[in-house]
């Protein structure tokens, strides 16, 4: 196959990918060019070269529109045999709904290079590469860490060139990154998480809920106090807004449990107002009423 078509919210694989293929290229001084003109990529693999046999082309589009013309397909279609041209396209954008993308799949060899979890296999070999491209020694623990605080399974903006970035400056501290080195130097960009709890809960996410729990509960800085009463605060939110009072005159910035019904609201708001109440009076520590009032909140949700 001559022609490859590749996609993906993961730019590192995808970068890591267009110099594979330039790599492939025996003269990529007169052999190897990059394009954003779907035409000039085309006149160029189509052109005679007196310097070398084997062509390579590199595309970049923003859409498969620009590439799923009838006559554009025919011409990828026609690097299927050919042994001496190849043609390497980068999406840049590529939807749910696009047919440009099934069209290309009969001409082209279509890869998509997508985040994955952070305890993918994949994931660490990948990890561990960058890690030897930056000549740098880091802990298992620590890349734990690091995949942990940037958030990698859950912020959009983060991926693996995030990762590289930080293990790039990480790599002078010592003689190895250490997960002391990677708390003290590498923001915290999971604190959105934990008002995500409320959300996860009012959408019926339970197994996310419980492993956001469990991700919260392993943090240094774990503050189950102040979690329930971020939560107490969301579900008096919504009560006041059942009783006509606007998110914006609460002084909030959303109703994540406006779509429970409202006896369901108050009886949130008993439970974990209990909860609040008995690691006051030490009945319970605040993690085993942090436990027990997510126990009964999905109990609540399930009802």
């Amino acid at each position: 196959m001559g022609c490859y078509v590749i996609y993906g919210n993961e730019p590192w694989a995808i970068r890591k990918q267009k110099e594979n293929f330039k790599l492939r290229c025996e003269n990529p001084v007169y052999g190897y060019q990059e394009f954003d003109d779907p035409y000039a990529a085309q006149s160029f693999l189509c052109t005679f070269n007196l310097f070398t046999d084997q062509l390579y082309a590199t595309l970049c589009v923003p859409d498969t529109k620009m590439i799923s013309s009838k006559d554009y397909l025919q011409f990828m279609s026609g690097l299927k045999e050919n042994k001496s041209k190849y043609l390497l396209v980068i999406v840049d954008k590529v939807t749910e709904k696009d047919r440009g993308i099934s069209k290309i799949k009969e001409v082209a060899t279509v890869i998509l290079y997508s985040k994955t979890t952070a305890k993918d296999k994949l994931l660490r070999q990948q990890v561990d590469y960058i890690v030897k491209q930056q000549d740098a020694v880091i802990e298992p623990a620590a890349v734990d860490m690091l995949l942990d605080r940037l958030d990698y399974s859950n912020r959009e903006e983060t991926n693996l060139l995030t990762v590289e970035n930080y293990i790039g400056q990480l790599k002078y501290l010592g003689d190895s990154i250490t997960v002391d080195d990677v708390v003290r130097n590498t923001p915290d960009l999971r604190e959105g998480k934990r008002f995500k709890i409320a959300s996860m809960l009012a959408q019926g996410n339970i197994g996310q809920l419980l492993d956001e729990a469990e991700r919260l509960k392993r943090e240094k800085d774990f503050n189950a106090f102040g979690l329930l009463a971020i939560l107490f605060k969301e579900y008096r939110v919504a009560y006041l807004s059942k009783l006509g009072y606007s998110v914006r005159e609460q002084g909030a910035f959303s109703n994540t449990m406006g779509n429970m019904p409202v006896e369901k609201i108050v009886q949130g708001m008993n439970i974990i107002g209990a909860k609040l109440r008995d690691i006051k009076t030490g009945v319970y520590s605040e993690e085993e009423a942090f436990d027990i009032t997510l126990t009964e909140l999905v109990c609540l949700k399930e009802m």
